[in-house]
């Protein structure tokens, strides 16, 4: 991983009505609990997911499919987590065969 941006726009909200955007940061309802999805440099089937505690402290990231993004953002707007930025223009590097044996 080169270059990871933490889901730091978790402080200002935007003012519009929750829509489905691709690359969400999401915003628990208590506001403790910040999701940051980010598109993967060459690798458009796959989702960078960064958690954050108060959108200051990195709690874990993961690659997810896009598949799995979509369910998993879809089931945080189901428990009142309030879209509060569009990380769309934010391309991390990320080796999505970290890990692999």
């Amino acid at each position: 991983m080169k270059h990871l941006l933490g889901p730091s726009k978790c402080i200002s909200s935007m003012n519009t009505q929750q829509t489905m955007i691709e690359f969400p940061t999401l915003l628990s309802k208590t506001g403790t609990m910040c999701v940051g999805f980010y598109p993967i440099q060459d690798c458009p089937d796959h989702t960078l997911k960064i958690l954050s505690w108060k959108g200051v402290d990195t709690i874990s990231y993961k690659c997810m499919t896009k598949k799995d993004a979509i369910r998993e953002i879809d089931e945080r707007l189901a428990l009142n987590y309030v879209i509060t930025g569009d990380n769309v223009d934010s391309i991390q590097e990320y080796n999505i065969m970290q890990g692999a044996v």
